[in-house]
């Protein structure tokens, strides 16, 4: 059970475990649902999907038969700002494909839709969606189905904040950062906030040129604030820093000392030499007792 909660989706371990207990007696079945949920609360929030995958379709679908249950679940994972993976993929298509009846599909459907417009920055969501809406389906309702999702998943692209997102990933696809100011203020998850800093950071160090590499300085700082006490993430912002005044680089180091220690000899030298060519010799004590 502890290495469900370590790691849940290491070669499937929430799913042996399931089926290991099942094996032991079918009266173990509650039993494993009970751990599984208990695990779910310990768990990391990015790797909840794997146990909401093995509660979802190894018990509820097809071991306690209760389809009802395994869609509920479903639906919970799809609106966690799942990861690009591929079990949430397929628990996708199978909660779209298992809708009972038209109206039970429609309901579900324009939950999905409304969600991926109020999460733009997922493009996988956005590209599952396309990928079931294209197929063609077992059956004359499902067929029907796919046909009208079609449209609305093509009408996602006229939605303003998920237009931002397209124009942001086609931005830094091809290494031509820009600024995205409205986009910028409406980073209302981490998911967002960190694809937004990060990706925005990294293209302007990397690609802006001589003249904006330092505006990748503000994005590397507050992804180090939003999280004080990330080792790497305070090295990253001291790394950019260089491209910046005096300013910028005390900043940095300041910052970078009262995070975890770095095992790092590069992160060290800049650190000592941003409070040397400071003169600041009481930072440099500072970073002589860090080092």
């Amino acid at each position: 059970a502890q290495a469900i909660v370590h790691e849940p989706g290491y070669r499937d371990v929430a799913k042996y475990y399931v089926s290991w207990l099942y094996e032991l007696g079918e009266n173990r079945l509650p039993e494993a649902e009970r751990i599984l949920r208990e695990a779910f609360g310990k768990v990391e929030p990015t790797k909840r999907h794997f146990i909401r995958y093995a509660l979802a379709f190894d018990i509820y679908r097809d071991r306690m038969k209760d389809v009802n249950r395994a869609r509920n679940e479903v639906r919970q994972m799809l609106r966690e700002e799942p990861p690009n993976d591929s079990k949430v993929s397929s628990a996708m298509n199978w909660y779209l494909s298992s809708a009972p009846d038209e109206g039970s599909f429609r309901r579900a459907a324009e939950e999905l839709i409304k969600y991926s417009e109020a999460n733009g920055h997922l493009s996988h969501y956005r590209s599952w969606m396309q990928s079931w809406a294209k197929g063609t389906g077992s059956s004359d309702v499902e067929k029907g189905n796919r046909k009208w999702f079609r449209q609305r998943v093509k009408n996602l692209g006229s939605n303003r904040d998920v237009a931002e997102w397209i124009a942001f990933e086609k931005a830094v696809s091809a290494n031509k950062p820009s600024a995205f100011l409205s986009l910028s203020k409406k980073l209302n998850t981490e998911q967002k906030f960190v694809r937004f800093h990060s990706e925005l950071g990294f293209d302007y160090r990397h690609y802006g040129g001589n003249k904006d590499r330092a505006l990748g300085i503000p994005h590397f700082k507050v992804l180090a604030k939003r999280f004080p006490k990330d080792a790497s993430r305070a090295s990253f912002w001291l790394d950019a820093s260089r491209y910046g005044n005096e300013g910028d680089r005390l900043e940095a180091v300041r910052h970078l000392l009262q995070a975890e220690p770095v095992n790092d000899y590069n992160r060290w030298h800049e650190a000592y030499r941003t409070a040397h060519e400071a003169k600041d010799d009481g930072l440099l004590r500072q970073v002589h007792q860090y080092v």
